[in-house]
């Protein structure tokens, strides 16, 4: 009889190079040791031997400061501002196409902002049986508290505001009913600004 061969082909894809090589990056501006204030361009030179960066991400005290800059050149407006005034530590983050990342060397800077004061709104009271309910504003995003007591020496403190607000609501509580409370507002904003209330009653 007849015999037929069969023949089994195989094909071959030849995939490229995993890259592994992780990019460069250097921040070059602003320089180490600089003492900042207002707003502060960051700058960075990134390379890959790809021959693309992905994308920069600036980074202060490890938080991510603005959004990742994805074209060159890697520059960001800072708006220190926002930032307490001393010591800052800012980092550039490079990655590429691959997904590999590198550091740059950190760059040690000093943020040294005029400390504007904070003024306080009126405020308004409402009250309970055993409450007292105090609405104020701020003349910019802060965190407050109060201290309160039947003298001006206070014995009591309300927790400090967890979030930078510049609207607030403060309640004292166990109150003894028909007697006469002092109280002081603070407050401190990002920058580290404070302002003390004068003691008031109630």
């Amino acid at each position: 009889g007849n015999t037929s061969l069969l023949s089994n082909v195989i094909t071959r894809t030849t995939l490229p190079p995993t890259d592994t090589i992780d990019p460069t990056v250097a921040i070059t501006a602003p320089l180490p040791g600089a003492t900042l204030s207002g707003t502060v361009p960051v700058a960075a030179t990134a390379a890959d031997d790809s021959g693309t960066v992905a994308g920069v991400q600036f980074r202060l005290d490890g938080a991510d400061l603005e959004a990742e800059d994805t074209s060159p050149p890697f520059t960001i407006a800072w708006d220190s501002t926002d930032t307490p005034n001393g010591p800052h530590t800012l980092v550039a983050v490079a990655r590429d196409p691959s997904g590999n990342s590198a550091s740059s060397t950190p760059v040690a800077v000093t943020v040294s902002n005029p400390i504007t004061p904070i003024t306080l709104g009126s405020i308004s009271a409402t009250s309970t049986t055993f409450t007292m309910k105090h609405t104020f504003s701020t003349s910019r995003p802060a965190y407050v508290s109060a201290g309160y007591g039947i003298t001006a020496a206070y014995t009591a403190y309300t927790a400090t505001s967890t979030v930078l607000a510049t609207d607030h609501t403060i309640t004292f509580r166990d109150l003894l009913p028909g007697t006469t409370y002092h109280y002081r507002l603070f407050a401190r904003d990002a920058t580290g600004a404070t302002k003390t209330s004068i003691d008031r009653a109630f």
